[in-house]
C-alpha cells in the first residue's frame, strides 16, 4: 500500500512523462518537492510578504524594491529587518525563522539577527522607532490583506 505522498509522486511523474513525450521540457519532482512548492505558495499568499515589505519601505521613506534584492543599503536592510521582525513578533509568533527568511531570500540566522537588531534599535534610536511606528500604523490600515487564512 502506497502513502498518499508516494501516490501523488507516481501520478504527477506519469503526467510529466506524458508531457515529456509531447516535446515539453519538464523536470521530475518528488512528492516532498511538490508539497514544499504548494506549502510555500500558501505561506506567500497567507502572509503577503510583498505588501509587508512594501509598507516597511514606504514607512522608511523610499519606494519599494524587490524584497529579495541583494543590497546592503542601510534603509533597505532596515526595512527588510522590520518586515522580518513584524512576521515574528507581531503577525505570527509561531512562524518559523526559516520560513520568514524564505520570504526574503535569507536564512534563519539572518532573521534572528534582524529581530535582535530591530529590538535594539527600538530601544535606542528615536528616529528608527518613529519609522517603525509609522510602519505599524500602515499595517493596521492594510490588515485585511495581511495574514489571511488560505485553505
Amino acid at each position: 500500500m502506497k502513502t498518499p505522498e508516494e501516490q501523488l509522486e507516481i501520478d504527477l511523474n506519469e503526467h510529466i512523462e506524458k508531457l515529456h513525450h509531447s516535446n515539453f521540457e519538464v523536470q521530475k519532482l518528488t512528492a516532498d518537492q511538490i508539497i514544499k512548492i504548494i506549502d510555500d505558495y500558501k505561506y506567500e499568499k497567507r502572509y503577503n510578504p510583498d505588501l509587508v515589505f512594501s509598507l516597511a519601505c514606504r514607512s522608511f521613506g523610499f519606494e519599494p524594491i524587490d524584497r529579495k534584492a541583494v543590497t546592503r543599503k542601510r534603509r533597505v536592510v532596515e526595512a527588510r529587518q522590520v518586515a522580518m521582525y513584524y512576521f515574528k513578533k507581531v503577525a505570527n509568533h509561531d512562524l518559523a525563522l526559516a520560513r520568514i527568511g524564505g520570504f526574503f531570500g535569507k536564512d534563519h540566522a539572518t532573521v534572528l539577527h534582524a529581530i535582535r537588531t530591530v529590538k535594539n534599535l527600538l530601544e535606542t534610536d528615536i528616529v528608527f522607532k518613529t519609522y517603525y511606528e509609522i510602519f505599524l500604523e500602515e499595517t493596521k490600515k492594510h490588515s485585511m490583506y495581511l495574514c489571511q487564512d488560505i485553505t
